[in-house]
């Protein structure tokens, strides 16, 4: 997920908290990284949960759609 700012420590660990299944969550400067084992659809880790916790605003991208946009864009 590419995020406006960077987020505080302090604020990925409360939302590393906040997780109630078995998703996993990293974050690196501006990008958070997030693992969703059982499926994005069923997660209630949603955008508008990781923008109120993290307390800066966010888009993400499945892998394949990275990949895609990356193809499109090199040519």
């Amino acid at each position: 997920m590419a995020l406006k700012d960077a987020p505080k420590d302090t604020d990925v660990k409360a939302l590393q908290a906040a997780i109630t299944g078995r998703e996993v969550v990293r974050a690196g400067g501006k990008h958070l990284y997030i693992v969703y084992p059982d499926g994005i659809g069923r997660s209630r880790l949603t955008n508008a949960v990781i923008d109120k916790l993290l307390g800066t605003r966010g888009t993400g991208r499945n892998w394949n759609t990275v990949l895609k946009l990356a193809s499109l864009a090199t040519g």
